[in-house]
């Protein structure tokens, strides 16, 4: 059987300090602030009308729906019903889809014949 003593355990004062240091020195890089802006849901979809860009308007439509859910880690279900109301047809809305979770924006779960689960990636 062995005997653990705490002794054997300790680690001397400068040790720990400069372990410490060490991980201070090379882990962290500097966090560059976030701009925060706020737009106009109108605007953006007239702007997403006037450039002939679905994403933009898609971008829009799942802020709002994602701003106007209780819980915000959860997936949004983006049907095509809310955007045929904005003129855009599902082809459009899956185009839209695609450009932003290329660039890296959203997280999209596609399903067979349902609405797609939607995840905005968080900073």
């Amino acid at each position: 059987m062995m005997n653990y003593e705490p002794k054997d355990f300790w680690i001397p004062l400068e040790q720990i300090r400069a372990r410490q240091a060490q991980k201070r020195d090379g882990q962290r890089k500097p966090r560059r602030p976030r701009l925060w802006v706020k737009y106009d849901y109108e605007t953006e979809l007239q702007l997403a009308k006037e450039l002939r860009e679905p994403a933009i308007a898609v971008r829009a439509e799942l802020y709002r729906l994602w701003f106007k859910a209780y819980d915000k880690a959860r997936p949004v279900s983006l049907g095509n019903s809310g955007f045929k109301k904005l003129g855009i047809d599902r082809r459009a809305k899956i185009q839209g889809l695609k450009v932003l979770e290329k660039l890296g924006m959203i997280r999209v779960e596609w399903r067979r014949r349902k609405s797609p689960l939607v995840s905005i990636v968080t900073f």
